[in-house]
């Protein structure tokens, strides 16, 4: 329906390859090293899970596997400009035909890595000379351990589907505005965290692209739906969005099981929930129902004139609260909504049972982008 009614239709599909879009990340990093540099940190920040404070080792890898995502940006072309060069340098892989001769002893079993941290100390960009020295310096098994963390960091780039998705793009976020498009991530709910950096990555480029620059008055709106968002760990781009992504015409709808589920992964959840025009209940715990209760208002008995909530806590829990949604909106009045399925909605099953024919989805999936 929306293919036919609103614009093109791109799906993300791992499990789907052949109709699948295609979104090579490093495509989006510039080739002038200044710009390389903030983009080669922000991807790394997508790639990787914000690690626990005191972590060496996770920090030390994702230090590195921002380098190596800029040194591949920096020097790769072509083909080769892709996740599947940065994998092949942290695994100790290098395709240079003169790397052999930097490396060292041939029968060193470091000989590899010693090419690669050979290259960054010569590099013109003063970041990589950097980390080219401290990776020298490191003692050896020590640095192993880090390669060994950041490679498993970054396990799922190694699938093969997801490498074959991953080497070229036929999508860009400038789409979502341009041409009304609607993007569909198209995972499991079982395979989410597997997949987490993928979408990770995607998800954030997208919001990352479309704010980017200066705010413009009256930008068309593209409003983000997130299912689940807790399961793909904390993201400072979403976060970011919540602040200044109105000016961009940027919207998130952020669903969670509850604002526990947020909380492990954003520790300002609260702040976030606060920060939104709209916030929906439903079937919400005891702690929340209480929560609610103290906020919605109170109401006075017409006799003793005591206070009471306007909503009773045990009655949110209740079953005359089951079917319902309980909205709580900035500025403007409260509601109480009564959900609607939508195969409760003649509309949307019509919507939902209409049938595009298959040319017509190959050419929504598959556009030709010049790159």
């Amino acid at each position: 329906w929306r293919a036919a009614n609103v614009g093109k239709v791109y799906r993300f599909a791992p499990n789907d390859r052949e109709n699948s879009l295609h979104f090579n990340p490093l495509d989006f990093i510039s080739m002038d090293p200044d710009e390389a540099y903030e983009e080669s940190e922000r991807l790394a920040e997508l790639l990787t899970v914000p690690p626990e404070e005191g972590e060496y080792f996770d920090e030390r890898a994702i230090q590195v596997i921002r380098a190596m995502v800029l040194y591949v940006a920096l020097t790769r072309t072509g083909a080769e400009r892709c996740m599947e060069s940065v994998l092949d340098l942290l695994s100790g892989i290098n395709n240079d035909p003169l790397a052999a001769e930097r490396a060292g002893d041939a029968d060193d079993e470091n000989a590899p890595f010693n090419a690669l941290i050979s290259d960054l100390m010569m590099h013109e960009m003063p970041t990589l000379r950097r980390m080219g020295s401290s990776l020298n310096k490191m003692p050896v098994k020590q640095r192993e351990g880090v390669f060994d963390t950041a490679r498993t960091k970054l396990k799922v780039w190694e699938s093969p589907a997801i490498a074959r998705l991953t080497r070229d793009t036929t999508f860009k976020p400038e789409l979502l505005r341009g041409e009304r498009a609607t993007l569909y991530l198209c995972v499991d709910l079982g395979d989410i965290k597997r997949f987490a950096s993928v979408l990770r990555v995607l998800l954030g480029s997208c919001i990352s692209v479309l704010c980017k620059g200066t705010p413009v008055a009256g930008a068309e709106a593209v409003t983000f739906f997130l299912d689940e968002l807790p399961r793909l760990k904390r993201m400072d781009v979403v976060e970011e969005a919540l602040d200044v992504g109105r000016g961009f015409g940027v919207r998130l709808w952020m669903f969670a099981q509850n604002i526990g589920q947020l909380k492990t992964s954003y520790p300002n959840a609260e702040g976030m929930v606060g920060n939104c025009l709209a916030q929906c209940y439903m079937n919400p715990d005891a702690e929340r129902s209480k929560w609610l209760s103290s906020h919605l208002g109170i109401r006075r008995g017409l006799l003793d004139g005591s206070e009471r909530p306007l909503v009773e806590a045990y009655d949110l829990t209740g079953s005359d609260y089951a079917d319902k949604v309980v909205v709580m909106l900035n500025g403007m009045d409260n509601a109480v909504l009564t959900k609607r399925p939508y195969y409760a909605d003649p509309e949307a099953m019509k919507r939902a049972s209409q049938v595009v024919p298959e040319s017509s989805i190959a050419d929504n999936l598959t556009p030709d982008l010049a790159k």
